[in-house]
């Protein structure tokens, strides 16, 4: 009936030739197969008494694909390379295809598709998974300002929906990348990104008209080739970005009293926290792939993935909070995975993968101690309206953060009669472990800055007076009262302790232990 199939075909250029004992032979030259693309291809022979000159016809893609089922858009090497990208992370130009928005997530701005949550989406590299277990976003988070070589990409699909049920286990979009492999040529390239302040305009922002400060240096290298010419290749890229700026410059962000307050306070320990905030966002990525062709019928890859960054106060960049206000953001992550295609005969086909993986992401706190406790100081906000904070965030230190996962998965497609069977089996493991001691070093909210002020020198009894009608201040008292006609309105002390973690407190104040898993509203 002359039907036919063929899979797991490398991504590339073909020339198919199709022959009949009794029919003159056709061939179709300039036939691009891509990433996730079925490309239906028809010949039509005519009967020949004698042997004649095949047909030839260069393939052209159809205006419409009947043969795909999903919503989804590619992306090739020639818009990858050719297009700018602010940063290179691979990640931005999946907002050039429809369907695809930044959303909040929980680590950060994170893909939304077809209007999931990024929690649900499914990234994928060269077939192996590429996701973070715990944060359920890319390996690495979207901290990073990237996790290996933007020139390393060979191709990559967006698909927003109706992807098969090799991709299952998420109700999002899916992201399929397929990286570079080396050739019987050596090829390679070089880049160099750089961002300077001299060469940028002032900005405003809130009022505030600031001068820019930072520097930003990115650089890397791909290089590919033949070990043994149409037997083994190799391929490497590498990139690396090291980027210094400095924020939150003005000193006038933060309330004068409380200014003077950090300057003398335990014994100027947190003198100059309201000062200019310097940030690092320092990154680099490793990307080496061996590929092996092994006989006619099979096909190996072997690959490895490295990526280590690092954010020096970089967890928070809110105007008014002190330096104090922030930790280290930190990921390692390493990656092996490998493939190994082969054709058992005409009709059956295999495919084998794995993937071992293993991503650190620890959040040390660098801040001030409280010279009386030896600690840090805790997370101590004030003021709803400009949101003064300063103090260890309430959520780190997180020493103790990792996920491991190994992955295998099998796939045999074979051919009967008019039909591509296609059937398979995945075994994903993963192990997280994600310590966080929220409120572990306590939490602090005062409803002002007086109010602070005022708990920090008279103790936790003291209270700010407003009129009942007119809302007014009218006074403070020491023992948790008001007079009648008025209301406590400042400060409220919200004060959380978790179990088995000793409490910090204000020891100028003289503030009273709280009992461990207590509530305590002042």
């Amino acid at each position: 009936s002359g039907a036919y199939a063929a899979g797991l075909l490398p991504v590339g250029s073909y020339e198919v030739t199709a022959r009949s004992l009794g029919y003159r032979a056709a061939r179709r030259s300039g036939v691009q197969v891509r990433l996730g693309a079925t490309v239906p291809l028809d010949f039509a022979l005519p009967r020949q008494a004698v042997q004649l000159e095949e047909l030839v016809a260069t393939a052209e893609e159809p205006l419409i694909n009947v043969a795909k089922v999903e919503n989804s858009t590619l992306l090739d090497e020639e818009v990858v390379k050719g297009l700018p990208n602010n940063g290179r992370n691979y990640l931005n130009l999946t907002l050039l295809t429809p369907n695809v928005a930044i959303t909040q997530g929980p680590d950060g701005d994170e893909l939304t598709i077809a209007g999931q949550r990024g929690i649900h989406n499914n990234v994928s590299v060269d077939g192996a998974d590429f996701n973070s277990p715990f944060f359920g976003e890319q390996r690495g988070g979207q901290r990073p300002a990237f996790t290996f070589n933007l020139d390393a990409i060979e191709d990559m699909v967006v698909v927003a929906s109706g992807a098969n049920a090799e991709f299952g286990r998420s109700g999002g979009g899916f992201v399929n990348v397929l990286t570079k492999s080396g050739t019987n040529e050596l090829h390679g390239s070089v880049h160099y990104f750089g961002k300077y302040d001299p060469l940028s305009a002032n900005f405003a922002h809130e009022g505030q008209v600031e001068e820019p400060d930072f520097r930003q240096h990115q650089f890397g290298a791909t290089f590919g080739g033949p070990l043994v010419r149409d037997k083994a290749f190799f391929f490497l890229a590498y990139d690396q970005q090291e980027f210094n700026s400095t924020k939150q410059k003005d000193p006038n962000r933060i309330d004068p009293a409380l200014r003077a307050w950090m300057d003398t306070a335990y014994s100027g320990v947190l003198a100059g926290d309201y000062g200019p905030i310097d940030r690092t966002n320092d990154a680099k990525a490793l990307l080496a792939k061996l590929d092996f062709q092994l006989n006619d019928r099979n096909r190996a890859t072997l690959k490895y993935n490295f990526a280590d960054a690092e954010q020096v106060l970089g967890t928070f960049d809110a105007d008014p909070w002190g330096r104090s206000a922030n930790g280290i953001e930190k990921v390692r992550s390493h990656a092996i995975n490998g493939s190994l295609s082969s054709l058992l005969s005409s009709s059956v086909s295999n495919e084998f993968r794995f993937q071992w993986a293993r991503e650190e992401r620890p959040r040390p706190y660098p801040g001030p101690i409280n010279p009386q406790t030896g600690r840090p100081f805790p997370d101590t906000g004030m003021d709803f309206v400009n949101g003064y904070r300063f103090g260890m965030p309430f959520f780190l230190p997180i020493e103790t953060a990792y996920d491991t996962r190994i992955q295998v998965l099998d796939n045999v497609s074979f051919v009967t009669g008019n039909h591509l069977i296609k059937v398979g089996g995945e075994w994903n493991r993963t192990k997280t472990k994600q310590t966080f001691l929220g409120f572990g070093n306590g939490r602090a909210i005062f409803g002002s800055v007086g109010g602070f002020l005022g708990f920090v020198e008279n103790g936790p009894n003291y209270v700010e007076c407003f009129d009942d009608v007119s809302g007014n201040f009218v006074g403070t008292d020491n023992n948790a009262t008001c007079p009648a006609g008025s209301s406590i309105g400042g400060p409220v002390i919200l004060y959380l302790q978790n179990a088995g973690v000793s409490p910090v407190t204000f020891e100028e104040a003289g503030t009273q232990t709280i009992e461990q898993n207590e509530l305590a509203l002042f």
